[in-house]
């Protein structure tokens, strides 16, 4: 009977306490930010109460959309340009979905989903201002 009761207390405080242990969101809903992805580059991200905005390294490539923060580490992003502005494959409908799933100094870690496309993204973004 008390290894069972240990046993639900252990769960019950990992399920409470784990979820949002440590996580320090709100830092990181305004400021410049940089993405180091292998595959697609450099980007860097502007972001305001409002608007992120995304350049790609060698600002070759921008793109504007619109933030709508659900709670401190989730938030949404919606295009706002036009289509001829989005990456390749990007439809103008886009809804990309982000939480952030761990914060650490200056950075913080995001998993994100795309409403037209399958899996998650993973990232590690670094606040730089």
């Amino acid at each position: 009977m008390k290894v069972l009761l240990l046993t639900l207390s252990l769960s019950i405080g990992i399920y409470l306490g784990g979820t949002s242990q440590g996580l320090d969101c709100v830092k990181f809903k305004t400021g410049k930010f940089v993405l180091k992805d292998p595959v697609a580059g450099t980007s860097y991200i502007s972001r305001n109460d409002h608007f992120q905005i995304e350049t790609a390294e060698g600002g070759k490539k921008t793109i504007k959309l619109k933030i709508k923060w659900l709670d401190d580490c989730t938030y949404v992003l919606t295009p706002t340009g036009k289509s001829n502005d989005l990456p390749p494959g990007f439809p103008p409908d886009a809804i990309l979905t982000v939480h952030i799933i761990q914060t650490t100094g200056n950075t913080y870690t995001i998993r994100a989903t795309l409403n037209f496309a399958e899996g998650e993204y993973v990232h590690e973004i670094e606040k730089i201002k």
